[in-house]
């Protein structure tokens, strides 16, 4: 669903950029960040990790009683908040692909400046994206989805929130 959205904000027929696997038992990334640790992307192929989704999901609402009233109020239950998250992550997995396939010049083909690009520009550049395209949403999901990537952004490395200064720009 996500994905898709991704590619009218960007006004690209993307559709998935690439091809995506749900991984149930691989171990994910040791990088930094929370999304990094649910899901990846290696260049060719986005990695949902699903079981780290599950567990990550039920360890932030056992441990934090504000973030569960939030989201009781709008009345979703686990297994709803699992595919929101599992869609988040998608989505900011795929937006490192559009990133990755997105020619910026003609002198450069796609994918050539990515691989050069430091952290912290990918990783704000990335959120920024995500963000975007969940703001798009319209109403009860755009509330539910920005207040679930807001949680989960908190656990990112501090130059991946400077997609906030894009944003006021």
């Amino acid at each position: 669903m996500l994905v898709m959205k991704l590619s009218e904000v960007a006004g690209v027929c993307i559709c998935v950029p690439r091809h995506e696997r749900i991984s149930l038992d691989v171990p994910c990334s040791k990088e930094e960040g929370i999304w990094d640790t649910l899901g990846y992307y290696d260049g060719k192929i986005v990695t949902i990790c699903d079981k780290a989704i599950q567990k990550s999901l039920k360890k932030k609402f056992d441990k934090d009683v504000e973030l569960r009233e939030k989201l009781e109020k709008l009345s979703k239950s686990r297994e709803e908040l699992i595919l929101i998250l599992r869609e988040l992550v998608r989505l900011h997995e795929h937006s490192h692909a559009f990133l990755h396939t997105a020619t910026v010049r003609k002198s450069k083909p796609s994918g050539k400046w990515y691989s050069n690009l430091p952290k912290e520009v990918n990783g704000p550049l990335t959120e920024f994206i995500t963000y975007s395209v969940i703001n798009s949403l319209k109403d009860e999901a755009k509330k539910l989805f920005v207040t679930v990537f807001l949680e989960f952004d908190k656990y990112v490395p501090k130059p991946y929130r400077n997609w906030r200064e894009i944003k006021k720009s």
